[in-house]
């Protein structure tokens, strides 16, 4: 679809948006939250967890978005914001 388009003109941070966006709808198709958080985690680390805060933020509220917050918080030595 239209993340994949993104994805092949090299735009990710329009990828990650749109996926973002397939998620609030579908939530449970685990290839797309795959790939969302794949693509979020290649970030560095601030740009991560601000796109990750904004999906859970946009609704996508998915034990897997929680954890690959607190593991690039963690990371980022936020251990309150990690346990949070």
């Amino acid at each position: 679809g239209v993340a994949m388009s993104y994805e092949e003109l090299g735009r990710d941070t329009e990828a990650l948006q749109a996926y973002a966006r397939y998620l609030t709808v579908e939530p449970n198709n685990q290839n797309v939250l795959a790939k969302t958080i794949q693509k979020a985690s290649v970030k560095d680390p601030a740009s991560a967890r601000t796109d990750l805060e904004s999906m859970l933020q946009a609704g996508v509220a998915v034990p897997d978005l929680y954890a690959a917050l607190a593991e690039v918080t963690s990371n980022m030595g936020d251990l309150d914001a990690a346990l949070g």
